[in-house]
């Protein structure tokens, strides 16, 4: 971009007019003042211009001239003897001042032959105290509105457009949930931890039952503290 502006500041600075809109064929210096066109053959790309509304803008580099505005229907590069014929615009004899100059929205709508997709030239014709110079821009008569004059017709990138994020619809499960309004995996899950539950409690029982005191016994006696013992009860 910056090498862009730099080669446009350079054409400025050497040039007795330039045309800035819309976009022109190359212009040289040296060669302006050759009819027509400033010697510059027919461009490759077009641009697009709107038959009612559009305008031509430029810069002269000079005190004062005097312009001329004029088209040429074609699909090849115009002779030199075909412009001239049909004025557009403030048409001839333009007085225009140093600076910036326009020739306004101009109706090309009357011209026979104009519609919508026609191939024209335009050629500014502007008389200076350096002689007569010739810039011409080629462009596509198009019936709608042009925000943009200086847009070509050279394919424009798609414009891609946000992926649109969509809601897939919920798909209900397989196994309809019971009337309690629980899932089948919720059931299952419950069902776990009843077993689970059921497992812990077995084995803390045991664990209580390991740690209970055991029923106490009666005193070991041998037979003869027992034969002893009934002795001693049947004397008394």
């Amino acid at each position: 971009m910056q090498f862009l502006l730099s080669l446009l500041l350079a054409a400025v600075a050497s040039a007795h007019f330039i045309i800035t809109s819309p976009v022109s064929r190359p212009f040289d210096d040296e060669l302006e003042v050759k009819n027509p066109c400033g010697g510059q053959p027919l461009a490759q790309e077009q641009t697009f211009q709107s038959v009612t509304g559009g305008s031509i803008v430029g810069r002269l580099l000079h005190p004062t001239g005097k312009a001329r505005f004029s088209m040429v229907l074609s699909k090849v590069d115009p002779t030199a003897d075909q412009f001239g014929q049909v004025l557009i615009g403030p048409g001839d004899n333009v007085q225009v001042t140093e600076g910036v100059f326009s020739t306004g929205p101009m109706d090309l709508s009357a011209i026979p032959g104009v519609k919508d997709g026609a191939p024209a030239t335009f050629q500014v014709v502007m008389q200076t105290v350096d002689g007569v110079l010739y810039v011409c821009i080629d462009v596509n008569l198009v019936a709608r509105s042009i925000s943009q004059p200086a847009a070509t017709t050279a394919a424009a990138p798609p414009v891609i457009q946000p992926e649109q994020t969509t809601t897939a619809a919920a798909v209900p499960p397989v196994d309809a949930p019971a009337a309690t309004g629980t899932t089948p995996a919720q059931t299952q899950a419950t069902s776990a931890v009843a077993v689970s539950s059921k497992t812990a409690s077995g084995l803390l029982q045991q664990q209580i039952l390991l740690f209970q005191p055991r029923p106490s016994l009666p005193p070991f006696r041998s037979p003869s503290y027992m034969i002893r013992a009934k002795y001693l009860k049947k004397q008394a």
